[in-house]
């Protein structure tokens, strides 16, 4: 960039050259020149411990009358220090139940086995995640080897495993998982400067997962349970004890996905059941808006289809704050881990994409339904909006017809852009597809038992064992590079 360096006369210089008899018809010429001292390439950056640039600037004209001064030069902006890497991790269970008649969200522990650039194996990270999770690695509980020191290298690979565990205070269970890392770089300076980017991890192996609702089918229409089982609008989810499928993690569920060959869940193609794992908006302490998520989805086939939608809270239940005496309320109570759901109908080779803060073009519900209130979402724990307010959570779809109960439609695909007007960039990933793969034809139920997606390579793709995540280090500098400083 372009620095203009400006001087002011000091304070008494017309007195001095009064002194001397020197007035404006002495000066020969009117002219006069100014130079400085600056570099010829760039001024450094001033971060850390490095001291602004002193830049000496003269004014003389040509009878040698002249006067100087001394500008300090102070450079910040985007990427002029060293960039400190940092991970956002997203975790999800990829079982849910979305009926009226429901035991609660899901409970597993994530296991981290982790390795670093030498081939060093590192083992004791865990997370306990119920609904979801979304949490900077940074963060993670002590053993944290995610950490620089703790890792000894910038790089390293992290596999994930959903499993059942004591450790969790909750009763937990192995489950599938699926996630988006979201890694930033964050540049020191006024104001700090960060830079995002999207990264799926890699499914290996196969497990078994299931998903459960109430079929809602048109007005005037019976369809489904017939015991007063209703729309789940606003309701809890979480997993139900079905005594259809068999627990996760046994081996009868493994031996069955290991059927399923190369019938997995991925983000490299398209599907009948689609995930979106991260969505998230924010505000400032003034409540102004400084993120949002737009949410893409596209029918690729030439005939119409429905998608059942369901948007969910990510985050628990708080109970309201109270502070003082008499009590005043610091912070109100927030709804947590409940949904709403929508459907949205596509014609043939259609695009549509909505906004999470207000539903819009494609008319869908604004997230902000999940927990409404004059004060938007709840406290953000991000130390980059300091005093601001979050809502997020994760939006899943699968295609239906008109009774409301799932079918084959292995032509839709989906994607996210999250946008930071704070920090004006954006960054997206895209959805988790799942085909099915019963082998009927498009438009026909995918099983027998409507009501009930299997997610275990017969009905529907099955899902991942384990995750693999690439990941540089929390605190590294590796992304950052000398000439450019």
């Amino acid at each position: 960039e372009t620095v203009n360096l400006t001087c002011s006369t000091p304070e008494g210089a017309p007195a001095a050259l009064a002194d001397l008899g020197v007035t404006a018809t002495d000066i020969c010429d009117p002219d006069v020149t100014l130079t400085d001292d600056r570099p010829d390439d760039f001024f450094p950056p001033t971060c850390g411990e490095l001291p602004p640039v002193e830049v000496t600037v003269k004014a003389e004209d040509d009878c040698g009358n002249f006067f100087t001064c001394i500008v300090k030069v102070e450079v910040f902006g985007p990427m002029c220090c060293p960039g400190v890497v940092e991970t956002d991790l997203t975790l999800m269970p990829v079982d849910n139940d979305f009926r009226q008649e429901t035991i609660g969200p899901v409970t597993t522990k994530a296991k981290f086995d982790i390795w670093n650039q030498n081939e060093v194996r590192f083992s004791g990270t865990a997370r306990c995640i119920t609904c979801w999770d979304q949490t900077l690695l940074g963060e993670y509980d002590a053993p944290n080897h995610f950490l620089l020191p703790n890792l000894h290298t910038d790089k390293g690979r992290a596999r994930i495993d959903g499993m059942q565990s004591a450790v969790c205070e909750d009763v937990s269970r192995a489950t599938p998982l699926l996630g988006v890392a979201m890694r930033e770089i964050v540049f020191a300076g006024v104001p700090p400067f960060v830079m995002r980017s999207a990264k799926n991890p890699v499914g290996m192996g196969f497990e078994s997962a299931q998903i459960l609702y109430d079929i809602i089918g048109e007005p005037g229409e019976l369809t489904g349970p017939t015991d007063g089982a209703a729309s789940t609008t606003g309701l809890r989810i979480g997993m139900s004890a079905d005594p259809l499928r068999a627990p996760q993690g046994t081996d009868a569920t493994r031996a069955v996905a290991s059927l399923a060959g190369s019938h997995r869940g991925s983000v490299s193609k398209k599907g009948s059941v689609l995930f979106w794992p991260k969505v998230e908006i924010k505000w400032d302490a003034q409540f102004n808006l400084i993120q949002d998520t737009f949410l893409d989805l596209s029918n690729d086939y030439p005939g119409d289809v429905r998608v059942q939608l369901y948007l969910v809270n990510g985050d628990g239940p708080t109970e309201a704050v109270l502070v003082g005496d008499p009590p005043v309320l610091a912070e109100r109570a927030h709804p947590g881990w409940n949904n709403v759901d929508v459907e949205i109908e596509l014609t043939g080779n259609q695009p549509v994409y909505w906004s999470a803060l207000t539903g819009q073009s494609a008319g869908v519900s604004a997230f902000t339904v999940l927990d409404p209130g004059v004060a938007p979402g709840r406290p953000d724990t991000d130390p980059l909006n300091p005093g601001g307010r979050v809502l997020r959570g994760f939006v899943i779809g699968w295609a239906v017809d008109s009774n409301g109960e799932e079918i084959n439609w292995n032509h839709l695909s989906g994607d996210a852009t999250v946008v930071s007007y704070a920090n004006r960039t954006a960054w997206e990933y895209n959805a988790w597809a799942f085909q099915c793969v019963s082998g009927v034809d498009t438009g026909e139920a995918c099983d027998a038992v409507p009501g009930q997606l299997n997610l275990d390579g017969v009905e529907y793709d099955a899902c991942p064992d384990k995750l693999l995540l690439d990941f540089y280090a929390t605190g590294s500098e590796a992304l950052s590079h000398p000439a450019v400083r």
